[in-house]
């Protein structure tokens, strides 16, 4: 990964955006100071986040031990129409639910993109005997939904997390990498978008 340097203004962890919340006018009516709070509200959210990791491992890992016809469903899609098609009916009529629905998650989805990068030969192996942890102290799902179509994802994240970069913080890092990696390729290669529903995501372009 290269290391860029600080070429472009700070957008999201910059004075004017922090000027809309001045941390000395927050309070809250439980008792608790902003420092208590902001505590608080991390714990409960790394927690989360823990919890639904550690369920989306399994389900998914779960979701590709079906097999239909003799041939065993080895990806989330792209199985040929028959055997995609029976797991459909199989999870619509006899589990009673709607599989896309659980993995199409706007965050979800490129959350379970790294499952091979943080646990090599994750189908093969058996999320219910070893545990499968998020690999990170420092970092949220929030994170990852930014970089994750990126190829140097995993060596941004790592020094985000060396770094232990504010969410803001990173996302002017990576506004600024791309930037960055544009105007040195010379084309549009990247572009941050920011979404109405969900967290931002740099989107690569189709780049002749």
């Amino acid at each position: 990964m290269k290391i860029y340097p600080k070429t472009y203004e700070n957008v999201f962890s910059g004075d004017r955006a922090l000027k809309k919340c001045d941390i000395s006018k927050v309070f809250t009516d439980i008792n608790m100071d902003a420092g208590e709070y902001i505590e608080e509200m991390k714990k409960i959210i790394k927690e989360y986040q823990l919890q639904v990791y550690d369920k989306l491992i399994k389900m998914v890992w779960m979701f590709q031990r079906f097999c239909y016809n003799g041939k065993n469903r080895v990806k989330r899609s792209g199985n040929g129409n028959l055997l995609d098609s029976a797991f459909g009916v199989f999870m619509h009529h006899y589990v009673g639910i709607q599989s896309k629905s659980l993995i199409s998650d706007y965050t979800f989805s490129k959350i379970i993109v790294y499952f091979e990068d943080f646990h090599p030969g994750f189908n093969a192996r058996n999320p219910f005997e070893e545990k499968m942890e998020f690999p990170y102290k420092n970092l949220t799902f929030e994170y990852l939904v930014l970089v994750y179509q990126l190829s140097e994802r995993l060596e941004l994240l790592d020094y985000a997390e060396k770094n232990n970069l504010r969410y803001t913080e990173f996302m002017d890092y990576i506004l600024n990498y791309i930037n960055c990696f544009n105007d040195e390729s010379g084309k549009k290669v990247y572009e941050m978008m920011l979404v109405r529903f969900g967290a931002p995501y740099v989107k690569k372009m189709k780049v002749k």
